[in-house]
């Protein structure tokens, strides 16, 4: 009985053999002719475009030239770009930098609003024009200087009638 049930065991795992053969012969029939009909389709066209100027980019845009990306200026030499290119986050000397350099701004923005507290317009933007320099993403002090040109714009409205 046991040698009947093993030839009964190999017959059949010699047919699922030759059946998963089967199926991935026909797969791959059906890939190779999907592949012959997509390269018999036409490739299709799109009627021109009448009218409409294509315009070419100034000459200080970011050109692409086979792999690469060429730009006309070196990143560290254009402000809005100087504090994202010299920080390193991994850097803990970046990093402390970088938190001296903050807290050196946060202290001149509370002079800036003591003296806009003060009514010492000139005085305060100024110094929010020196944290602007240092640092154009500082929020804060954006905010203060819009209350500031508005103050002056309110005193000038009254100084005029």
């Amino acid at each position: 009985m046991n040698e009947w049930l093993n030839a009964q065991w190999n017959r059949l795992r010699r047919k699922v053999d030759q059946l998963v053969v089967g199926v991935l012969l026909v797969l791959l029939g059906v890939m190779i002719f999907f592949y012959w009909m997509e390269q018999q389709v036409p490739a299709p066209t799109l009627p021109p475009v009448v009218g409409v100027p294509v315009p070419t980019p100034p000459p200080e845009w970011t050109t692409f030239t086979g792999r690469t990306f060429l730009h006309p200026k070196d990143l560290r030499k254009v402000t809005e770009f100087r504090g994202l290119a010299d920080f390193n986050m991994f850097d803990a000397r970046s990093v402390a930098v970088q938190s001296e350099s903050t807290a050196k701004l946060d202290k001149q923005y509370e002079e800036a609003q003591v003296a806009f507290l003060k009514n010492d317009l000139a005085k305060a933007e100024r110094i929010c024009q020196d944290i602007i320099t240092q640092m154009p993403s500082h929020r804060k002090t954006f905010e203060l200087l819009k209350l500031i040109m508005a103050k002056k714009r309110e005193m000038e409205a009254t100084k005029t009638p």
